[in-house]
């Protein structure tokens, strides 16, 4: 049996939030961002990558995903005000199910770094979480 999507429900966790939704529309990404959105770029979008699971060490149906929480912006305030949004929303995530998935938490894993990308130029925060969620299909 394969593992639940985690990344994918925590997208589409995030989209439903009114907050994320007024600051950024529906551009919140998984892995990086798509080829289509560079042209319009910068402008406040968040892209959840992957920097290395958790885990468990046992038989329970639960896994932890870091994941670095990438906040642009037309300038380094935007950028932070698109961070500033995101991190009550993942601090006071509860238990819910988001597309048969169950996310269960998020805990800030490091601090915010507030950068340019090395290539664009773009301002970006960067901040990483553990989201928690199960493994297995909750109906």
């Amino acid at each position: 049996m394969a593992i639940q999507d985690g990344l994918a429900a925590l997208i589409t966790y995030l989209k439903a939030q009114s907050a994320i939704s007024s600051a950024v529309g529906v551009r919140v990404f998984g892995l990086e961002l798509p080829e289509r959105e560079t042209d319009d770029m910068p402008r406040k979008a968040i892209v959840c990558n992957l920097a290395g699971g958790m885990g468990y060490a046992s038989y329970i149906d639960v896994y932890k995903l870091r994941i670095d929480f990438y906040c642009y912006g037309e300038t380094p305030y935007e950028a932070s005000e698109v961070w500033r949004t995101l991190k009550p929303i993942l601090r006071d995530m509860e238990k819910n199910v988001t597309s048969s998935t169950c996310l269960m938490s998020a805990v800030h894993s490091g601090g915010a770094t507030f950068t340019r990308e090395s290539v664009t130029e773009w301002s970006v925060v960067i901040d990483s979480w553990l989201v928690e969620f199960k493994e297995t299909i909750v109906s």
